[in-house]
């Protein structure tokens, strides 16, 4: 498994957390490796593809494209565009470009995990006017974890 979803309803939900024990327990499997985990944060308005590129490149040497790694993609709420076009190239097309011609495969070793927070449903008034594929999240392909307050935990047992 190479991708990942980490989501919760709302800010503050231990979706950062989920990822640092993730990463704990990579280094425990790879103790003399080190960069492990690269975070790049999301909070423009838009998705800029070149500035995620432009932080990835620096991953593009040999080393980093053989041994296993986690790429933690934090999506602030401030991002209203291009999150669904950015991650079909990265998660389902496999690779990125940016304006320059360099080029980002994802690799079989590396782990992407994708924190984001749930998107609202649609109301029932604005389904009937969709379309049948539009009733589906993008999010729903991919394997998820959902990280709920403990108050939501009791109240499930």
């Amino acid at each position: 498994m190479c991708v990942g979803i980490v989501s919760s309803k709302r800010a503050g939900m231990g979706k950062s957390l989920y990822v640092k024990r993730l990463h704990k327990r990579l280094q425990a499997e790879h103790p003399d490796e080190t960069k492990l985990l690269k975070t790049i944060r999301l909070i423009e308005q838009e998705v800029d593809e070149d500035k995620v590129l432009k932080s990835l490149l620096p991953f593009l040497k040999r080393k980093h494209q053989t041994k296993p790694m986690i790429f933690h993609f934090d999506i602030t709420s401030s991002v209203q565009r291009g999150i669904p076009e950015f991650l079909f190239k990265l998660l389902v097309l496999q690779y990125l470009t940016d304006n320059n011609g360099n080029l980002w495969l994802r690799q079989k070793c590396h782990l992407y995990i994708i924190e984001i927070l749930e998107v609202s449903p649609v109301p029932k008034k604005a389904v009937r006017h969709m379309f049948a594929s539009h009733k589906y999240n993008f999010f729903d392909v991919f394997p998820k974890v959902t990280c709920k307050s403990p108050k939501e935990v009791l109240e499930m047992e």
